[in-house]
């Protein structure tokens, strides 16, 4: 008889064990991201939506303490790359003016461009409004970002 009440209390304590164990599920969840074009236009490139500064903005320059009246432009593109216009707005006729090619970048309402443009490189740094319609900057010759020229652009 003590034989059966060890074997019976044995076996109640495990199945109270085995009885309140719970069993867990785990859920994996997978995010899946999707990149889409929404828009293009095309100004001699194709410019694709994604970036509130990617599109033309025409515009003028000058020499410092002067105000900006000759024909500089951008396009800016949504890879990172600016073609730049001089002397010139219509980018589909063939003499356009002087037209140069390189990068720029964003942070916030701050741009910079490098570019090439008359066989030198030309460095820019300027800001936009918070609507990304209007820009302000100064162009300056290599790396430097001003004390060359002054300009201003608002988005076509």
């Amino acid at each position: 008889m003590k034989n059966i009440f060890t074997l019976f209390t044995l076996t109640s304590i495990f199945a109270i064990i085995f009885a309140s164990c719970k069993k867990e599920t785990i859920t994996n969840t997978v995010y899946v991201k999707d990149t889409t074009v929404t828009n293009t236009t095309t100004v001699k490139d194709t410019v694709y939506a994604g970036s509130n500064i990617v599109g033309f903005w025409p515009g003028t320059y000058s020499s410092p303490g002067n105000y900006p009246t000759s024909q500089f432009s951008f396009l800016f593109r949504s890879d990172g790359t600016v073609r730049i216009y001089a002397d010139g707005t219509d980018t589909t006729a063939t003499g356009v003016g002087e037209v140069g090619e390189g990068i720029y970048n964003i942070i916030g309402y701050s741009i910079t461009t490098q570019f090439s443009l008359f066989s030198n490189i030309y460095s820019t740094h300027g800001t936009v409004d918070s609507s990304f319609i209007s820009y302000q900057g100064t162009i300056g010759q290599g790396l430097n970002t001003s004390g060359f020229l002054v300009d201003i652009a608002h988005k076509q």
